[in-house]
């Protein structure tokens, strides 16, 4: 079973790249059209204010 299966993989291997590569620019894309991801970004003013 994991004979035939490697040998298919070896056999499509350009393939499965060209689809890697398109699928990941895609998910590029897609992220760009989403907005950017803000927790990534600096960190909110986290300080507390103190009461006095």
């Amino acid at each position: 079973m994991s004979k035939s299966f490697v040998k298919k993989i070896r056999k499509h291997r350009m393939a499965i790249l060209i689809v890697v590569i398109i699928v990941f620019i895609l998910l590029v894309i897609l992220g760009f059209a989403l907005g950017t991801d803000k927790t990534w970004g600096p960190a909110a003013n986290d300080q507390q204010t103190e009461s006095r």
